[in-house]
C-alpha cells in the first residue's frame, strides 16, 4: 500500500476553511438562540404574542420589541444564506474530485443524515422549532441552481420570495374573513337566536385556528402540561405535531422560506461577499443600507402588532413586509460581523466566535440538549418571563465558546460533524489532531451549515 487515497472526496481540512464564514456562522448561531429561547422555555404562542398570556411587564415587554424590531427573521436568514454558502463549497469540491453518481450520491447521504438530525432534535432532544430537518429538504431543490447564473439566481430568490410574501397576504385576508364569520356568530348566540351548523362550526374551530398566535388560558395550560408530563409527553407531541403540519404551511416556510435565504447565500458568495472581500467602504455601506432599510420596517411590524392588540390581524399585517425587513437586517448584521473580521484589534473575537462556527452543527444541538435539560427536566419551562430567558441565553452563549475552544484544542471537529461526515463519505474520518503534522488538504465538503 503506497498511502490513503488524497483523490478520493473526504472532509475539509482545516487549511481549507474559510475564517469568515465560520465567525458569521458563529454569531448566526448566537442570534438563533436568541429568538429561539423563547420556544424552548414558553409555550409557542410567545414567541409571536409578548401578551400569550396577559399584558406582559416592562422588561418583558422591552425584551420582544428589541429582539423583533432588530433581530426577527435576519438571524435564520443569515444562517441560511451560509448554507447556501456551504452547498457552493461542497459540489465545488466534489466537481475536482468526484463525477457523475459518486458525487451525487455524497451529496444526497450528506442531506438525508442533516435530516437525520433534525428528526432526533425534534423527538429526542424536543426541540419542536427545530431547522435541520426544513434544511435537508430544502437542500433538495437547491441543485435544480447549481448551474445558475448570478442574475438567474436573483431572479429566482426574488420570486420565491414574492410567493412567500403572497401566502402571507392570502393568509391575512382568510382570517379577516373569518373573524368577521365569528364575531356574528358570537353576536348571533348573544342574542339568543338559533344558530346555524356553520355557525356552530365557526364558534368551535376559529379559537384553536389563532391560537398560534392568540393562545387562550386553556391553550397555555395544555402546554405547560405537556411540558410537566417529561420526556415521552414532550417527545410524542412533538412527534405528532411536526407529521400534522399542513402541507401548505410547511411548503412555505419550511423549504421555500429558507430556499430563498440560500439562494442569497449563493449569490453573497459568488459575489465575494461572504469570504469578506468587500472592501471597508463597501462593507460600511451595506451597513448603512441593511439597516437604513431593515429597522424602519421591522419597527412598521412591531408598530402593527402593538396597535392591533397584540391580535393575529397585527401579526399578518406585519407579515406584508417580512421578507424586505429580514432580508435587509441580515445583510446588515453580516456587515457587522464582516467588520469584525477586519479589525486586526478584534481577533480575540474571531478566536472564539469562529470557534463556535467551526462546530455549528455540535453547538446547534447543544441548545436542544441543554433546554430539554433545564426546561423539561429540571421544570423551569413556564416558569421564566422573557426577560429572565435572556440569562440563560448568556449562559449557553458562554457553554459554546469554552466547550468549543477546548474541544478544537484536541479534536478536529465537533462530535456531531464527525458523525455528519462519517455518514456522507462513508468512512471514519479522523478526530484526534495529529500533533506537528501537516495533513494534504483534501477536496470534499465545505462549511457545515
Amino acid at each position: 500500500m503506497t498511502g490513503a487515497d488524497t483523490s478520493a472526496p473526504a472532509p475539509v481540512a482545516r487549511a481549507e476553511r474559510i475564517e469568515t464564514l465560520d465567525v458569521v456562522r458563529g454569531f448566526a448561531l448566537f442570534g438563533i438562540l436568541l429568538m429561539n429561547i423563547v420556544v424552548m422555555g414558553l409555550p409557542f404562542g410567545a414567541y409571536f404574542n409578548p401578551a400569550y398570556a396577559g399584558l406582559p411587564s416592562e422588561a418583558d415587554f422591552t425584551a420582544w420589541f428589541i429582539t423583533h424590531t432588530f433581530f426577527e427573521g435576519s438571524m435564520r436568514t443569515l444562517f441560511s444564506m451560509l448554507f447556501g454558502a456551504g452547498f457552493i463549497l461542497l459540489l465545488e469540491r466534489l466537481e475536482q474530485r468526484a463525477t457523475g453518481i459518486a458525487a451525487a450520491k455524497i451529496y444526497m447521504r450528506r442531506l438525508a443524515y442533516l435530516m437525520l438530525f433534525g428528526l432526533i432534535d425534534i423527538v429526542v432532544f424536543l426541540w419542536f422549532g427545530d431547522i435541520l430537518l426544513a434544511y435537508g429538504v430544502a437542500g433538495l431543490f437547491l441543485l435544480l441552481f447549481w448551474k445558475a447564473t448570478l442574475r438567474g439566481l436573483i431572479i429566482w430568490a426574488v420570486v420565491i420570495m414574492a410567493m412567500t410574501t403572497m401566502f402571507n397576504f392570502g393568509g391575512g385576508e382568510k382570517f379577516a374573513g373569518m373573524q368577521q364569520k365569528y364575531d356574528a356568530a358570537v353576536a348571533a348566540r348573544a342574542a339568543g337566536g338559533a344558530l346555524t351548523e356553520e355557525q356552530q362550526t365557526t364558534l368551535r374551530e376559529f379559537p384553536e385556528t389563532i391560537s398560534f398566535f392568540q393562545p387562550d388560558e386553556e391553550e397555555n395550560e395544555k402546554a405547560l402540561e405537556t411540558a410537566r408530563g417529561g420526556w415521552p409527553s414532550v417527545a410524542g407531541n412533538n412527534f405528532g405535531e411536526i407529521f400534522g403540519t399542513p402541507i401548505g404551511f410547511f411548503a412555505t416556510f419550511n423549504v421555500l422560506d429558507p430556499l430563498a435565504a440560500m439562494l442569497l447565500g449563493m449569490i453573497a458568495y459568488r459575489l465575494g461577499l461572504l469570504q469578506g472581500r468587500w472592501s471597508l467602504g463597501a462593507t460600511l455601506g451595506l451597513f448603512v443600507v441593511g439597516f437604513g432599510i431593515g429597522v424602519p420596517i421591522n419597527l412598521m411590524e412591531t408598530q402593527a402588532i402593538i396597535a392591533s392588540g397584540y391580535t393575529i390581524h397585527g401579526f399578518f399585517e406585519s407579515m406584508r413586509t417580512y421578507d424586505i425587513g429580514r432580508v435587509s437586517l441580515a445583510l446588515g448584521w453580516l456587515s457587522v460581523f464582516l467588520l469584525i473580521c477586519k479589525a486586526p484589534w478584534l481577533s480575540w473575537i474571531r478566536f472564539a466566535v469562529g470557534s463556535v462556527g467551526r462546530m455549528a452543527l455540535s453547538n446547534y444541538l447543544s441548545h436542544s440538549i441543554i433546554a430539554a435539560v433545564f426546561f423539561i427536566g429540571l421544570g423551569y419551562f413556564g416558569a421564566l418571563g422573557r426577560a429572565e430567558l435572556y440569562i440563560v441565553v448568556a449562559a449557553m452563549w458562554a457553554f459554546n465558546i469554552v466547550f468549543s475552544i477546548l474541544w478544537l484544542s484536541v479534536f478536529r471537529m465537533g462530535p456531531f460533524e464527525w458523525l455528519w461526515r462519517w455518514g456522507t463519505y462513508g468512512r471514519l474520518p479522523p478526530l484526534l489532531k495529529e500533533r506537528g503534522l501537516e495533513r494534504r488538504p483534501p477536496a470534499g465538503e465545505g462549511a457545515t451549515p
